[in-house]
C-alpha cells in the first residue's frame, strides 16, 4: 500500500528478513538504544511465527513498525489466535509528518489490523506504558483490560505440607500434562500454556535463565510454577495452580524454602489467584513498570479479551529486565 507524504510516496507492507537491518536501525532511533538482534530472533522467530507490518520512506528508511506474535489461546473457553503485539515504533524524522489517525504509524498499525484480520485474528493484546496506550486509545482504538497488573512480594512461612512437592523440569522431559493442567486451571480468557509455549517463552531464551516446577502430590501433577531468580528476590514468572487455598499456601511456602528469599510475583487485580497468593503472605507493593494490560478488537467476541487473564510470561517486562531497571 502506498501512502503519499509531502516528502514522497511511503509503502507500507510485510516485513520480510532483509529488512531486519533496517528495523534494528528503526529501534535505534526510536528508542535511543541499540537493538539486540538475539531478543528480536528469539521474540519473532519462535515456533509460532510473527507478523510485522513496515511503513518504508522514500529513502528507504523505516518510518514505522507494527510487531506481533500469534499466540494460541481461548475467549471464554473457546480456541481461537491472538496476536501478542510488542516493539512497536516510529522514527522521529517521520513521526511529525503526518499526525493523528492519518500519521505513518497510525497507517501502519491499521494496515496490520487489517491483515490481522483477514489472517482470522480475534484481537491483539499487548502492556504498553502509560504514554503509548493513551496514543493507542487515541487513534488505534485500543482499550484497557478490566483487571490492571498488581507486584505483591514477602515471605510465605507457613507449616509445609509433605505430601505436596516442587519437581524441577528437566531438560526434554515429557509436559504433555501441561495441556490438561491449563485445561482444568487455565482462565477462562487466555493464552494457552502448552509445552511449545512453554518451551519457547523458558527454555530458549538468550539470556534469562529460569526454573519451571511441576507442583506434586502423591499421586499427581496439580500444577507448575515458573522462577527467575535474582540477587534478592526470586520472581514468580507464570504459574497455574488450583483455586484452593491450603494448595496456594503450601506451594507458595515450599517455593520460599527452596529460594531462600522473599518471592515477587506481577497478576492482573482480577485474577484469581491474586487474592489467594496474599492470603499465602504476599502483600501488595508498588508496581514500578506502570504497563497497562491493553487489548484491541478485531473480531466478534473480542470484547471479552477485557477480562484477559495473563502474567509476566505473557509479556516481555521480565525477559528484557525492565523490572530490575526500575
Amino acid at each position: 500500500m502506498r501512502v503519499p507524504t509531502p516528502r514522497g510516496p511511503c509503502t507500507i507492507r510485510e516485513a520480510q528478513p532483509q529488512d531486519t537491518p533496517a528495523i534494528a536501525a528503526l529501534w535505534q532511533a526510536a528508542f535511543g538504544r541499540p537493538l539486540d538482534l538475539d531478543i528480536w530472533r528469539w521474540k519473532y522467530s519462535g515456533p509460532f511465527g510473527a507478523h510485522t507490518t513496515v511503513c518504508i520512506a522514500p529513502d528507504g528508511t523505516l518510518a514505522a513498525a507494527f510487531p506481533t506474535v500469534p499466540i494460541p489461546a481461548r475467549v471464554d473457553g473457546q480456541p481461537t489466535t491472538l496476536e501478542l503485539a510488542m516493539d512497536s515504533a516510529s522514527h522521529p524524522a517521520w513521526r511529525d509528518l503526518m499526525l493523528g489517525r492519518g500519521g505513518l504509524f497510525a497507517r501502519t498499525a491499521q494496515a496490520h489490523f487489517a491483515q490481522a484480520t483477514g489472517r482470522g485474528v480475534l484481537g491483539l493484546y499487548g502492556f504498553p506504558g502509560p504514554r503509548h496506550f493513551r496514543l493507542g486509545q487515541r487513534l488505534l482504538g485500543y482499550q484497557p483490560c478490566t483487571g490492571q497488573p498488581v507486584l505483591r512480594t514477602g515471605t510465605p512461612s507457613l507449616p509445609l505440607l509433605p505430601w505436596v512437592r516442587l519437581v524441577p523440569w528437566e531438560p526434554g522431559q515429557d509436559l504433555s500434562c501441561i495441556h490438561d493442567l491449563d485445561a482444568r486451571l487455565g482462565p477462562p480468557t487466555a493464552a494457552c500454556r502448552t509445552h511449545a509455549f512453554l518451551t519457547w517463552r523458558f527454555r530458549t531464551h538468550p539470556t534469562a535463565r529460569y526454573q519451571l516446577w511441576l507442583v506434586r502430590t502423591v499421586r499427581r501433577t496439580v500444577g507448575f510454577l515458573v522462577t527467575r531468580a535474582g540477587k534478592d528476590r526470586t520472581r514468580i514468572v507464570d504459574l497455574l495452580l488450583p483455586q484452593d487455598p491450603g494448595m496456594v499456601r503450601a506451594s507458595l511456602a515450599r517455593l520460599a524454602q527452596q529460594a531462600h528469599q522473599p518471592l515477587e510475583l506481577w497478576l492482573p487485580a482480577t485474577h484469581p489467584l491474586t487474592a489467594l497468593a496474599q492470603g499465602a503472605g504476599l502483600s501488595p507493593t508498588t508496581e514500578p513498570i506502570g504497563a497497562t494490560a491493553a487489548f484491541r478488537p478485531l473480531g466478534p467476541g473480542a470484547a471479552a479479551l477485557a477480562r484477559l487473564g495473563y502474567t509476566l510470561a505473557d509479556t516481555d517486562v521480565d525477559s528484557v529486565g525492565l523490572l530490575e531497571k526500575n
